[in-house]
């Protein structure tokens, strides 16, 4: 990465050949259209959290502003975050609408410290199993096939 903290890219082919559908049902995987994705490490992993024109819950940030026609939320979606520590996965460079990406670098280091209290909580009810928050905030989360890099 350049002197930004992040990156915005693409994740690579063998990252979907390596996370298929059927055994990581919660990884988000388009066939034609691979998701837009900000590249980002918090403690010792590098994430991969998507953009996604539709997102809804608050396990998320949620543009302001966009230039594109939709009636919906536009937004990173932490609950499909997953963990790209290898090169390999993290492919081409890309780029995002032109308010969004000037909103994300306004917002990056509010974006990067609420993105990773997302993560510290997850480790956290893991560690302590508690299953009602894990079924409340996590249960969809991307976050579950990624313990061991997470240290749990």
């Amino acid at each position: 990465m350049d002197k930004r903290v992040y990156k915005i890219s693409y994740l690579t082919k063998e990252f979907y050949r390596n996370f298929t559908e059927d055994k990581f049902p919660e990884i988000l995987h388009k066939e034609n259209r691979p998701y837009l994705v900000f590249i980002v490490k918090v403690e010792n992993n590098t994430f991969a959290i998507p953009f996604r024109t539709n997102v809804t819950h608050q396990y998320s940030y949620r543009f302001k502003n966009t230039d594109k026609a939709t009636d919906t939320s536009t937004g990173l979606d932490f609950s499909k975050a997953v963990i790209v520590n290898e090169n390999l996965y993290i492919g081409n460079d890309a780029s995002i609408d032109k308010k969004e990406f000037i909103e994300l670098e306004n917002k990056v280091y509010f974006i990067i410290k609420k993105f990773s209290n997302y993560v510290k909580n997850y480790i956290r009810y893991t560690k302590d199993k508690n299953t009602e928050m894990l079924d409340k905030k996590y249960k969809f989360s991307s976050l579950q096939y990624f313990n061991k890099e997470l240290g749990i």
